[in-house]
């Protein structure tokens, strides 16, 4: 035999010699263009694989010991068989053997064994797979050649499975589905995607398919876990790869069912998740914000019991100073434990008959102190329409209006502060539709500020370097009540002029029904 090439010919049947001086210049080449799998092999160790080889056993070009190749329990034979092949220097074959796949598994073959002189100790080595590894291959490979790229392109799931349900060809769309590559769901079986409560029924119905071989398509539905975690339900039609009445394979093509009610079901879930979590939350910080207080009320009467005490003026100075490190401390837990009480809609208002005007001088008075400490007073101006008295929350208002004061005075330090109460322009039937404004001459506010500033958790600085005290929820809470009281609330500031913080709020007319 000659090749056309010029590099080889025969001396007898199966032993060739190169036409060229090198010794195996290009084993490579010598492979190139067999069809079937093949390795040019020297003292043990593969220096050259074909196409066919690289493809079927998932390996790539590099050289390797032929014992990286074959399954354990076939290493023994094989090198014995090689070493009878070189020391007769005659072809040598078929050997049965078992090669193995990078992913683990095992490949049925014939090996032939066919030395090259000249080469110093040179040989091809031929692979023949064997019963339905050899038809499975052939038939994989025509579906990659004829029908890749439409497999690819179907909106379908596709897949091909050996019977003991080993991967052996996916489609992009499972790819998609399950997170993994062509190359990984090789090494994978179709049960890895299957919840563990499903996997007897697919064996049973593997085992069915085999024991009445038809041609024949079957439907059914299969639960699957995605690349997400998340279980679908796919509507599965399959049908056996046959050949000669054998089956080989399994073709299998899946849609996921009513995929828009699935996402439908996981975002119930996961709202429900979320309820369930925010609940468990709130339940906590209610149940923190009780137990704290205790403690807390207990440092109050402790330090007011020792200022009425004789001590020395040192010692005043650190009470006093304990004292109201214990305030602080109570006004977070109440903010805390009042925000979760809006986050659980467990709020309600309290309406009764009260005197506005007193109300809103009770305010002011319980905030006297610390407006004298800041060298400020607080303003107070009623238009001569505000109702006297009207039906509504007294409680729910001092709130609101003690939270914005104690912000102004907290923001100014010095010019003014103060707080307007007029009718709104909306007029209702039965109803007082009374507008309030918080005003101050403080630091104001950014724009950005402006827009996040009923947020839970915002806090402003008065000074870049200054240490803010509070939670952050006091605005939060203070836009519920505002709700709660029939109202709305917004701001209006600048930047080095001041703030003035607006609301509206809805009483009942003293005489009519609350």
């Amino acid at each position: 035999m000659t090749r056309a090439s010029g590099r080889a010919t025969t001396e007898r049947p199966g032993r060739f010699t190169l036409m060229s001086s090198r010794s195996l210049a290009d084993p490579r080449g010598l492979i190139r263009g067999l069809g079937t799998p093949a390795a040019v092999l020297r003292r043990g160790v593969v220096v050259a694989k074909n196409a066919e080889l690289r493809r079927v056993l998932e390996v790539g070009e590099d050289e390797q010991p032929i014992g990286d190749l074959v399954a354990p329990e076939s290493c023994s034979s094989v090198r014995a068989w090689l070493e009878a092949a070189a020391a007769a220097e005659a072809p040598a074959g078929p050997h049965t053997a078992h090669l193995i796949t990078v992913g683990g598994r095992e490949l049925a073959c014939e090996l032939s064994h066919l030395p090259i002189s000249g080469t110093d100790g040179a040989a091809l080595l031929l692979v023949r797979l064997r019963g339905p590894e050899e038809i499975r291959h052939g038939v994989l490979a025509e579906l990659r050649a004829r029908f890749g790229e439409i497999l690819d392109a179907a909106g379908e799931l596709v897949v091909v499975h050996a019977i003991d349900g080993q991967f052996l060809l996916a489609n992009r769309a499972v790819e998609k589905l399950t997170g993994r590559t062509q190359a990984e769901l090789r090494q994978l079986n179709i049960k890895d995607f299957i919840p563990a409560s499903q996997h007897a029924a697919v064996r049973e119905r593997a085992a069915s398919r085999v024991a009445g071989v038809s041609d024949r398509m079957y439907s059914y539905d299969v639960t699957v876990i995605g690349a997400d975690g998340v279980e679908r339900t796919l509507d599965i039609h399959s049908a056996p790869i046959l050949v000669e009445s054998d089956p080989v394979a399994v073709l299998v093509v899946g849609r996921i069912r009513n995929e828009q009610a699935e996402r439908a079901q996981l975002l119930e879930r996961e709202r429900d998740d979320a309820v369930a979590a925010n609940h468990a939350k709130r339940e906590f910080l209610a149940h923190l914000s009780h137990e704290v207080r205790t403690p807390i009320n207990i440092i109050f009467g402790m330090t007011e019991m020792a200022l009425d005490a004789e001590i020395s003026k040192e010692a005043e100075g650190y009470l006093f100073r304990a004292r109201d490190a214990a305030g602080t401390l109570l006004s977070l837990v109440e903010d805390v434990l009042e925000f979760s009480r809006f986050e659980a809609r467990k709020y309600a208002i309290r309406p009764r008959a009260f005197d506005l005007r007193q109300r809103l001088d009770a305010t002011i008075d319980g905030l006297s102190t610390m407006a004298w400490g800041r060298g400020l007073t607080i303003e107070r101006e009623v238009a001569a329409d505000v109702p006297e008295t009207v039906v509504g929350d007294p409680d729910r208002l001092h709130q609101i209006l003690a939270n914005l004061l104690t912000n102004a005075l907290k923001f100014t330090p010095k010019g003014r502060v103060g707080v307007r109460v007029e009718r709104a322009s909306d007029v209702m039937s039965g109803k007082h539709h009374v507008r309030f404004s918080v005003f101050d001459t403080g630091v104001g506010l950014t724009v950005e500020q402006r827009a996040r500033i009923f947020d839970p958790f915002l806090q402003i600085r008065e000074e870049p370097r200054e240490t803010e005290e509070g939670t952050g929820l006091g605005l939060a809470i203070v836009r519920e009540l505002v709700t709660l009281l029939g109202g709305q609330i917004w701001v209006e500031s600048e930047l080095g002029v001041g703030s003035t913080f607006y609301f509206d709020a809805v009483f009942e007319e003293a005489g009519a029904p609350a």
